[in-house]
């Protein structure tokens, strides 16, 4: 403790928190009944590889559970390859690269939304600018560097 009993700080840490944009907070995967902001259930970490998939007739699904739920056995032909959700066809709906950038990354056209909570104070928002900006730089070169190899293979 300070003199005069009061606490001093000696340190704020921030915490980061990511979603994905154009995605509902509240939103979530109906196969798994995790959050996107969440993996699914064949992921051990939120982020790039466990993106949203994102279908032409409007529902929303982790990559890995609707690959799994397409291509899963036992299944009477005529709902195979269908959405869970609507019993459409699935088909994967197009999406735009960030900034008019072409890759074939899909989750570049979703980009993460980066926020920072922390106390407020000059010093602390002052740090809180230079982590996010580095954080998102980090995501976007992450991203970038997962679309050169996706375009390798």
């Amino acid at each position: 403790m300070a003199p005069g009993g009061r606490l001093e700080v000696l340190a704020v840490h921030t915490v980061g928190v990511w979603r994905w944009k154009d995605i509902p907070k509240d939103l979530q995967c109906v196969i798994c009944e995790n959050a996107f902001e969440l993996p699914c259930a064949q992921c051990d970490a939120p982020g790039d590889s466990c993106p949203p998939a994102f279908g032409s007739c409007g529902h929303i699904f982790h990559l890995h559970c609707i690959g799994a739920w397409l291509h899963r056995d036992g299944v009477r032909s005529e709902e195979q390859g269908t959405c869970p959700m609507c019993r459409q066809l699935w088909q994967y709906a197009p999406q735009q690269p960030a900034n008019g950038a072409s890759s074939s990354s899909s989750s570049l056209g979703n980009l993460m939304e980066v926020q920072l909570n922390a106390p407020s104070s000059p010093v602390a928002d002052d740090a809180m600018a230079e982590e996010a900006e580095q954080l998102e730089m980090f995501i976007r070169s992450s991203a970038l560097a997962s679309a050169a190899l996706d375009s390798q293979s």
